[in-house]
């Protein structure tokens, strides 16, 4: 509860200073005190210039100290050289916690950059103030309307998963993105060089916040290895935790140090972090996406037995290879389930085998609807693949057959009501020719349908596989726990 109390400030301030804003509309705090405007933040904003009356319509202070009521939380977007008389001014006016945008610290690598960091340490502790930063993009809640430095087009609405990002870019790319794909956030902290909070204190936190059930990270290094890997495995027993892990190679490492100055460590420690913690590993902001995604709409564990359900042979083929690669499985179907099969599918251009190759993409609805319940209800499978590539193919025939693919979109929600197997669509992607431009708009509309409905959707059949495999291999982590007795130190 101490911990909760501690970062309220920061995630549900109640005012709010932003030092460095100014007439000016293209000068960074006067971008992000437009965002926060723009985006709602639900307490009072005071903008912070001496040189300014108003600024976007509210009235500017010369000082935070000349602030006649309290703030809770301020941004310092100054030049770097002004940071530390800044952060002693918000200590004389009892702030509780900062958000240090600017950068030119100890990301440069430079002395003069690592003595200015050196200094808003010291202010920060001595004046018991806690920093998020520098060289960050802040702090984005729906629930507080708190958002970060380009985010004012942010969704408003809340969700249950948390992201930290040592990059501010990838911070706004993935709310950005991830938007698209019904994804909402409880919390999302850009925390940059963090000379003060650090990856460990959020993740500390979020443990405990009810509002996360989801914890996802894009680190390039970490501040405290031990304390890091001790904490990921203690709290990745209750929420999933998943880890993007940026700056392994030589190259990847070099940049990192100029990013934010972070230690990346080598490949090695980082592969026994992930096999002692059993954090879910990924590899790309792609399949750092896909990821929460599956977490977000399933909750339950799940086996990696898989039954595949699509048109075309060279599709089955493709999708069983994808599957294998990901270390899932593609059983075959008991006897049963192949009886079945058999009555429902016609011998001719078409495969009762798994994957199953329906053959034609006419298969009336009530058809279809008997295929996949006999698919799921076979012991042998743990989960579902449905492929559905042929949306143009309708779509082109609108008038004719519009309504009957309508039909068949139905029959995997119908599915996955009744069943308690996890079941994945891929919807593949549309044609990119200017005349196809309605189909896209159609494909959307079918995504966010079965998203509502509680299925993931996914454009390939590699990142769907990808995604379960990673679900997959957290959840069996979680039966078969092991300690390799290895430190994230060295």
């Amino acid at each position: 509860m101490e911990r909760l109390r501690e970062f309220e400030t920061i995630f549900y301030p109640k005012s709010v200073a932003v030092i460095g804003a100014s007439t000016e509309t293209t000068k960074f705090g006067t971008v992000f005190l437009d965002s926060l405007v723009q985006f709602g933040f639900k307490g009072k904003i005071y903008p912070v210039n001496p040189q300014a009356k108003e600024i976007l319509g509210l009235k500017a202070y010369p000082n935070v100290k000349d602030i006649p009521d309290p703030v809770d939380l301020v941004f310092i977007t100054v030049p770097a050289s002004a940071v530390p008389k800044v952060l002693e001014d918000c200590v004389t006016k009892n702030v509780r916690a900062v958000v240090i945008l600017t950068a030119g610290f100890g990301e440069t690598g430079k002395e003069e950059g690592r003595k200015l960091e050196r200094e808003i340490v010291r202010i920060s502790k001595e004046g018991n103030v806690r920093v998020v930063g520098p060289n960050c993009f802040g702090v984005y809640c729906p629930a507080s309307g708190l958002t970060l430095l380009p985010g004012a087009n942010f969704s408003k609405e809340s969700g249950n998963v948390a992201f930290l990002s040592q990059s501010g870019g990838y911070a706004e790319r993935f709310c950005q993105e991830a938007k698209g794909w019904g994804i909402r956030f409880s919390k999302v902290v850009s925390y940059g060089n963090a000379c003060d909070l650090n990856e460990t204190n959020f993740i500390e936190y979020l443990a405990e916040d009810s509002e996360t059930r989801i914890i996802a990270l894009y680190v390039e290094g970490v501040k405290d290895g031990q304390r890091f890997l001790q904490t990921v495995q203690k709290v990745n027993k209750r929420k999933p935790v998943i880890v993007w892990k940026g700056g392994l190679s030589e190259g990847g490492g070099r940049a990192v140090a100029s990013h934010t100055g972070a230690l990346g460590g080598r490949k090695e420690i980082w592969d026994a972090f992930f096999r002692q913690t059993g954090a879910v590993r990924v590899n790309s902001l792609e399949e750092l996406i896909d990821t929460v995604l599956i977490f977000q709409h399933f909750s339950s564990s799940c086996g990696r037995r898989v039954a595949v359900v699509g048109t075309g042979g060279g599709t089955g083929v493709a999708a069983a290879d994808a599957c294998e690669r990901a270390g899932l499985l593609v059983p075959a179907f008991n006897a049963e389930t192949l009886e079945q099969l058999r009555r429902l599918i016609p011998p001719i251009g078409a495969s009762i085998q798994n994957p199953i190759d329906l053959g034609n993409p006419w298969t009336s609805p009530p058809i279809y609807r008997r295929i996949i319940e006999a698919v799921s209800s076979d012991p042998q499978i743990d989960a579902l693949i449905i492929v559905m590539w042929h949306l143009p193919l309708f779509y082109a025939r609108r008038e004719l057959l519009w309504k009957f693919f309508q039909q068949i979109v139905e029959v995997p929600i119908t599915i996955s009501k009744r069943q308690r197997k996890p079941v994945v669509m891929v919807l593949c992607a549309t044609p990119t020719e200017v005349e196809m431009l309605e189909v896209e708009g159609e494909w959307r509309r079918i995504k966010d349908r079965y998203l509502a409905a509680g299925i993931p959707v996914y454009p390939t059949v590699e990142r769907t596989t990808k995604a379960l495999a990673n679900f997959v291999a957290y959840h069996k982590f979680q039966k078969h726990e092991t300690d390799l007795g290895l430190s994230l130190e060295g």
